[in-house]
């Protein structure tokens, strides 16, 4: 009988967890990055201030993936730039997300909201540490990000 052969592990995913790999943009302009505050009406981590970004979709390229999510997001055109960092991000006790955080460029600063965000600052580094949420500001400090940064923000 087949159902002899299967063996559950613990900790094995259940089939309501959910695991995705998702790209943010850490856009520079003038000396300083954008961030926006997703809307109250998302059902992860609403009222937060974050980096634009989101999932990749399947078979997409990462960089793809990323052009697609600042326009969708922010309107801008992103030149694409080295990976900063990557991490995990548990968003729920069900959800868990790799993310990888590239430097971003533009040529304009013109922002166009999406509907899943409600504002956006160009911030320098000390508005970034007084907004973005902490668990960013945990990652941009254990993978040395303000380093690589340098004086760019």
């Amino acid at each position: 009988m087949m159902s002899e052969n299967i063996v559950v592990l613990s900790g094995s995913p259940k089939m309501e967890d959910k695991f995705h790999v998702a790209v943010k943009a850490i856009i520079l302009y003038k000396g300083k990055a954008l961030i926006i505050k997703r809307s109250e009406y998302d059902s992860v981590n609403a009222h937060i201030w974050e980096f634009p970004g989101g999932r990749i979709h399947f078979k997409e390229e990462l960089k793809d993936a990323l052009i697609r999510e600042a326009k969708e997001e922010t309107g801008l055109i992103v030149s694409v730039g080295n990976i900063l960092y990557a991490a995990n991000c548990e968003l729920c006790e069900t959800r868990h997300c790799v993310i990888i955080s590239y430097l971003c460029s533009i040529e304009e600063e013109a922002v166009s909201l999406s509907g899943e965000h409600t504002a956006y600052i160009w911030a320098d580094r000390a508005q970034l540490h007084e907004f973005l949420h902490q668990p960013i500001q945990d990652d941009l400090d254990r993978y040395g990000v303000w380093d690589k940064l340098g004086t760019l923000v």
